[in-house]
């Protein structure tokens, strides 16, 4: 059974984009969100603040990324470039913030929400990057 047949690629990277955005709001450590984590972050360490808002900024971009592939034009160029961008937000975010705090972060479910929302938006830029590809060489 062929995946691209049995589900739309195109919903992949909506269903990512807005579980990377449920997880900047569902509980991460000690029953705070990452909104309230940022709050609490911006008075003492100014520098790693920001680095909390980092899933929201990524998964407004995916959304915005994948709002464009809907669409009928000929610049999906955009897709791609915001994908990436938001991608590397988001690795960036796994790899500043995660590695010191790993251990309280497993007990809480949005970083699951997170790691999610990742692997779909990367799938979807995955397929729809073979899928054209195929497209252009018939």
């Amino acid at each position: 059974m062929n995946l691209k047949s049995f589900l739309d690629i195109k919903l992949l990277g909506i269903v990512g984009a807005i579980l990377v955005l449920l997880s900047e709001i569902l509980p991460w450590s000690s029953s705070y969100s990452l909104l309230e984590i940022y709050v609490i972050t911006i008075n003492v360490q100014i520098e790693n603040a920001f680095l909390f808002l980092f899933p929201i900024v990524s998964g407004i971009l995916s959304l915005i990324a994948n709002i464009i592939q809907f669409t009928k034009l000929k610049e999906k160029v955009e897709f791609y470039i915001l994908d990436i961008m938001s991608l590397g937000l988001l690795f960036l975010f796994f790899f500043e913030i995660i590695p010191d705090e790993l251990i309280y972060y497993l007990d809480y479910i949005g970083i699951y929400f997170c790691i999610s929302g990742l692997l779909f938006i990367l799938i979807n830029l995955i397929l729809r990057l073979t899928s054209n590809k195929k497209k252009d060489v018939k």
